[in-house]
């Protein structure tokens, strides 16, 4: 799922275990684009999200782009395991 909206140039920005439904098959769906963007150029600055996902970088630079989607997919991984 965030490789597809990556290669769309979509940011989700607040993955999290919440923002993540399984359909009947067990597939994991994502859900909730309330803090996504479109953009073209990133990484983009950004104040939103749960900060108990808040990437390395953005304490660094107050930027988030597309690692951060995969942070935050690490941590529902380590959340759910």
């Amino acid at each position: 799922g965030v490789e597809y909206i990556h290669s769309k140039n979509v940011l989700h920005l607040d993955i999290k275990a919440e923002n993540i439904l399984l359909s009947e098959g067990c597939r994991a769906k994502i859900c909730d684009f309330g803090f996504s963007v479109q953009r073209a150029v990133e990484p983009v600055l950004w104040d939103g999200g749960t900060p108990t996902y808040t990437p390395p970088e953005f304490l660094r630079t107050g930027k988030r782009g597309r690692p951060a989607d995969i942070w935050d997919c690490g941590l529902v991984t380590m959340f759910v395991l």
